[in-house]
Order: structure tokens, then sequence, then C-alpha cells
């Protein structure tokens, strides 16, 4: 049986309208549309701004991670190039050069024969508004490089060979500057970069091995510097001769002096080596330059041992004594019972008579058994011939030369006599000593010189008929 509401039947429409239970009343009101429409924009703001940053900020993360990782790159190149490198330059423009571009530093290593087996140029190569810095390596003597790799893309375009390489000490970073310079004695090679896309700055150091071992001098022993006969000289003991034979028309040339050859001679029964570079230079009487190979047999003097070439640029190294012609004259070192058996071919001697030849010599070294300067050495020098009528030889040095003389009662015998001995010797204890002569005689001395610890020596020997000099070394101690 179906019943309805009494109530709800008689009104049915008026009770529903007034039944608010049966409708909801959720909804914003007023206040809290004002509240959102205030509030949200500002939230959006920060967020955007935030995004934004973000996003700016990951260009400059990118580019420090980049150049992070190119710092590493560079360091591990440098560190090994530099280790090994027996010679360094900074010079932006060498010879020789691994490639092309501007050179921030250039390394050696492996010295072969005339050449160097490994060469590696560190350039700054340009890319529009940015520059990189490249590793070129080239080998057996070739400046073509067998490989190329950019170690860091993002250096400074202002940047120069000055400003990223420093070596230390100062002197060694000066020569650098300004040609191909031996890494012993270097403490340190620094390079400081900072990276403009970033601001990423970093600084590597590394130091030769040749500086610690010394191998990079001591391997290359081209001659040596032998004694004389104990007793027949005051030093027979202690001053050695070098043995010049090795020069000639295909000499081992020294790096950044062009004409130069480079010599290093072990010094007998010692530990030592003494290193230069020398260059002779030679015109006749009447001014026309004597160049080229001497053929052997020389036209004077004596070679010991085997050799097809004499000399080179009008002089030949000959052994001692150079000349005997008694009674009229004739070389008295070698002869006399004075520092004779002296081994080797020690004495440089001019083979076109009326000549005036030049002797440089520089880069005057001694180094201990691991490549340490050595001290209290002298360098050595003197009259390896007879100096008569018309003839002298100069002497200048970077250090006061001062007079070994012959013997205990006769520091010069009749050597440089004008008219009579000594009044053709001048300079003594100055950088330059002169011997010359006014007369002909047979000598019973002769001029022996000394200075110490010399950077370099120029000798100028003017012959009315032949001249000749020796080299040698006053063992360190004994100068």
């Amino acid at each position: 049986m179906r019943t309805v509401n009494e109530q709800t039947a008689r009104t049915p429409w008026r009770s529903v309208a007034h039944d608010r239970s049966m409708y909801s009343e959720d909804g914003f009101t007023l206040i809290e549309l004002i509240i959102v429409v205030a509030v949200v924009p500002m939230i959006i703001g920060a967020i955007s701004l935030a995004l934004i940053s973000v996003l700016s900020l990951q260009g400059g993360v990118s580019n420090g991670i980049s150049d992070s990782a190119d710092a590493q790159v560079v360091s591990a190149n440098f560190q090994k190039d530099v280790e090994s490198a027996e010679m360094i330059t900074t010079q932006p423009s060498s010879t020789p050069q691994c490639g092309t571009g501007t050179q921030l530093l250039g390394l050696e290593w492996n010295q072969q024969g005339t050449v160097y087996e490994n060469i590696v140029s560190y350039v700054k190569v340009d890319n529009g508004s940015t520059s990189s810095l490249v590793r070129q390596y080239c080998t057996n003597g070739s400046t073509t490089p067998t490989s190329t790799s950019t170690v860091s893309s993002d250096i400074p375009q202002s940047q120069t060979q000055s400003a990223p390489v420093v070596i230390t000490p100062a002197n060694i970073n000066a020569s650098a500057g300004a040609e191909w310079t031996s890494t012993v004695g270097i403490t340190g090679v620094t390079f400081a970069t900072t990276a403009p896309a970033s601001g990423y700055s970093y600084t590597l150091t590394a130091v030769p091995e040749a500086t610690s071992t010394g191998t990079s001098q001591l391997a290359a022993l081209s001659t040596t510097c032998g004694f004389a006969t104990p007793g027949t000289g005051t030093y027979a003991s202690t001053l050695c001769f070098v043995d010049l034979s090795p020069y000639d028309d295909a000499p081992v040339p020294c790096p950044g002096s062009p004409g130069y050859q480079a010599m290093t001679a072990g010094i007998d029964g010692t530990p030592f080596t003494l290193s230069f570079c020398i260059e002779v230079s030679s015109v006749t009487s009447k001014g026309s330059q004597i160049t080229g190979p001497v053929a052997a047999p020389v036209p004077y003097g004596t070679i010991n041992g085997t050799t097809t070439t004499g000399g080179f640029n009008g002089v030949s190294a000959v052994s001692l004594p150079t000349y005997t012609d008694p009674p009229e004259s004739e070389a008295f070192l070698g002869n006399n019972g004075f520092y004779t058996g002296v081994p080797g071919n020690p004495a440089l001697y001019t083979e076109v008579e009326g000549s005036t030849t030049t002797i440089q010599v520089i880069d005057i070294k001694v180094l201990d058994a691991v490549g340490n300067p050595a001290t209290g050495w002298g360098l050595v020098t003197g009259d390896a011939e007879s100096t008569d009528t018309g003839e002298s030889i100069t002497w200048t040095s970077d250090e006061p030369l001062s007079l070994i003389p012959n013997s205990p009662t006769s520091a010069i015998g009749n050597a440089c006599a004008a008219p009579v001995s000594p009044d053709g010797l001048t300079g003594v204890g100055t950088t330059t000593v002169e011997c010359a002569a006014t007369v002909h005689s047979d000598k019973t001395g002769t001029v022996m010189l000394q200075a110490p610890a010399p950077t370099t020596l120029t000798v100028t020997m003017v012959g009315a008929g032949l001249q000749a000099v020796f080299l040698g070394l006053l063992l360190p101690g004994a100068a």
C-alpha cells in the first residue's frame, strides 16, 4: 500500500524550494578571489625568475666544466713534454719550430746527430673571436707535424709568449726568450692562463728531468780533454787540453747560434764535462774570406788519428807540437819537455800563411756528474805555435785573464819580444791580453792564460806566417 507524506502532498513546490539542505553552498567568496588574483602572479613570477636564472647559469657552468677539462688535458701533455725536454724556447717564432702559429712554448729532446728526434710546439691559433692552444708534434728533424691536437679551446686572444710561460731562474728565462736554450739548471717552467669564457684560471708547473739528472748534457760527449805526461809541466796533472778533432765542415750545430759548432768534452779521469760552442772566421792578407773545408792531409801540422777532412774556414785541429824548426823558430808548447804527450789534436792551426783568424767561443760550461754547474775551475788558452815578427795573438774574455807561468823561474821565456820579452805582452789581469812580436827567434817559452769560469772567449790571430792556439781546463779546485 503506497502512502504519501501529507505535507509534501499538500504543497510540493513550496516545500522543495524552501528545503535548502537539498542544495550545496560550496564556492569562492569575493575575498578569496581577490587573494588568489593577487598572490598567484607573484608565485608564477618567482618561479619564472628562478627558471630564467637556472637557464642563464647553464652556459657558464658548461663553460666552466669545459675549461676545467681543458686544464686537465693541458696538464697531462705539458707535464710530460717539459719533463722530457733537453732544449727549450719561448720565442713566438723559432728555428726550428714544429708547424705554424704563434709559439708560446717550444721543446726538443732526443738529439740524433745534428737534429732532435722530438720537437713540440705549443701555439696559439685564433678562431674568430676565440683562441685555442694547439700542441704540434714533429719527429726526426722535420718541421711538419706528425700529430696536431687542440689541448685547450679557450685561451685569451691577447695571450703572448711572454705572458703564459715563465722559466726560472730569470737568466734562463731571458735566454729562452731569444733562442733555443738547454734545460739544464731550470728549476721550473710555469704556464698560467685564464679562460675568457668562464673566467676559470689555472697554473701548471713542471721541471725538466735534465735538471735533476744532467743526462741531456752528459750523454752527448763529442770529444775528450786529456793531460800531458806527468812531470812535464807545473800543472800537468790538473790542466787538460781539449781535443779539437771534431772541428770540421760537418759540425754538431749550437741551437740558437747559427754557424757555431757544439763540443762537449769529457775530462779524463774526472766526473766533469766541458761544453762550449765555437765559430772560426779567417781572411787572407788581402782581406779575402777563407771558407770551406781544409782537405787532409793538411798543409801544415800533423793530425793524430784518421780523418777525411782536415779542418774548416782556414784552420785545422792538429797535434802538439805544431811546429819544429830549430834553431830559427819553433813552437815551445809540446817541445823541449814542456807539456809533452798531450793526446789528440788540441791546437787550432792556421793553414794559410799571412792570414788573420778570429775564433769565438761562447756558452762555456763545466758540469759535474749529475749536470750541476761546477765551481773553482779556469779556462786555459795560449800560444800553441810561435809569435814572431809582425805577428800577434789577442785574447778577450768576459772574465779577467791572468798569466800561468811556464815555470817558477820563467813566466813566458822569450815570447812576445818587441823587441825583447815581455815588451809585447800587454793587458795581463784585464779582460783583453795581447802578445805581439817584432823579432824572429827560437822560443824558450810561451804565453799561457787562464780566466776563472768565463762564458765567452775570443781569440784573434794575426800571422805573417802561421799561428795556433789551444783550449784547456784547469780542474775545479786547481784554478
